[in-house]
């Protein structure tokens, strides 16, 4: 078996899809360090890495036997500064507490609306029906707070419309999903809900906000950015599969 200090096993991850699953920073290590353990790849019970690296390195190149390296995303991570947030209250965003087998089904389909770029939906190589099984789990471990502080909610009709996930994580919080229904888009339901994040993160006590997603996603970086968000750091992620 291979066991590294540069490679960290995901247990969660390798868990839920039965396989298993390890992350490399190539960014930490040198390209000698980084060939050596593709190579151990093979001989491990490693089904599959998860690679993060620079984004203005090239795409890393390996001769692997029986191995697919696919380049899957590129993350970016946004932050915001809380230091002047204003606490304007805004009644249409409520705080989830109590919520119905309905409201999960709404916020599951919001979700699945979200990570329409995702890489567990990108990567065909996950067994068909992992990207909706993936994000089913994200909503019931935000829901059961394992993951999410706060799930902060807009309704239309009694029905969930839009909705952002925040954890709270002492100097700073963090943006799990963030969704709005198609039909709303363009009423600042979007605007609204991050709103709401800032303010409440300032109150909690944290002084900068995250949130993650991918370059490919253009509409999302745009919205963010209309927040006067900075560029906290980019990778670039590559999944190599043993088959």
């Amino acid at each position: 078996m291979m066991q590294d200090s540069n490679i960290k096993e995901l247990q969660w991850d390798s868990e839920f899809f039965s396989i298993k699953i390890g992350r490399i920073d190539k960014f930490l290590i040198n390209d000698e360090t980084f060939d050596t353990l593709l190579f151990r790849f093979i001989d491990s019970d490693y089904k599959l890495l998860y690679i993060f690296d620079d984004i203005n390195k090239i795409q890393p190149t390996v001769n692997l036997k029986n191995c697919v390296l696919k380049e899957v995303d590129t993350k970016i991570l946004f932050e915001k500064k809380l230091d002047a947030i204003d606490f304007k209250n805004n009644d249409e965003i409520q705080i989830l507490n109590d919520f119905t087998l309905e409201d999960e089904i709404d916020l599951y389909n919001l979700a699945l609306e979200s990570g329409h770029l995702s890489r567990y939906k990108t990567d065909n190589l996950f067994k068909s029906g992992e990207f909706e099984r993936f994000y089913k789990m994200w909503i019931k471990n935000s829901l059961n707070k394992s993951i999410a502080d706060d799930i902060f909610i807009y309704k239309e009709n009694n029905r969930i419309e839009g909705f952002v996930s925040l954890k709270y994580s002492g100097e700073y919080c963090t943006v799990g999903l963030i969704a709005v229904s198609p039909k709303l888009r363009g009423k600042q339901i979007g605007e609204k809900l991050m709103k709401k994040c800032f303010s409440l993160g300032k109150q909690k006590g944290c002084s900068i906000l995250y949130v993650a997603t991918q370059l490919q996603n253009q509409g999302a970086c745009r919205f963010y950015q209309k927040f006067d968000m900075n560029i906290n750091e980019q990778k670039k992620i590559y999944h190599l599969w043993k088959i």
